[in-house]
């Protein structure tokens, strides 16, 4: 009994579902391993707790993963972020720094040249400045608000 979007098109082929299945024990295991590994760490919290008579435990920060970059930070802002407390920066310098952010990352990787036309956006509204053959931020001046790049 097989079912098709068209005539030529089954829903799922054999090859799928074998590769779901073989991606359902995948993470079956993960699962059972990770269930395995939590209750011991538990229980060494537990017992550093009571050695310590919780001291210990006030004394460690427990921190959360990061969170990802949700903030609605632009490219012209992040790099106006990046050259502060710099004198100034090559291109390569900003690149490198911005890449750290997955977004940017994508979004460079997506369209290189895109970047050269933000910094001539900024350098025109006076937020960069040129020097030689690096940037940095206009003296005694603070970046002007608004989108350097035209549109979110």
């Amino acid at each position: 009994m097989n079912k098709y979007l068209s005539k030529d098109t089954p829903i799922a082929t054999i090859g799928d579902v074998e590769r779901w299945q073989i991606e359902l024990a995948e993470k079956r295991n993960l699962r059972s391993a990770l269930d395995n590994e939590i209750p011991l760490l538990e229980k060494k919290i537990e017992a550093a707790r009571f050695l310590s008579d919780g001291a210990l435990l006030d004394r460690v920060i427990i921190s959360e993963p990061p969170e990802p970059d949700d903030s609605n930070e632009n490219m012209g802002e992040a790099t106006i972020r990046i050259l502060q407390g710099h004198r100034a920066l090559s291109h390569q310098e900003i690149i490198t720094e911005l890449r750290k952010t997955d977004r940017f990352q994508a979004m460079l990787d997506k369209n290189p040249g895109y970047y050269y036309t933000m910094i001539s956006r900024l350098t025109k509204r006076g937020d960069v400045a040129k020097r030689r053959k690096q940037l940095c931020l206009p003296k005694n001046e603070a970046p002007s608000e608004g989108n350097p790049e035209g549109a979110s």
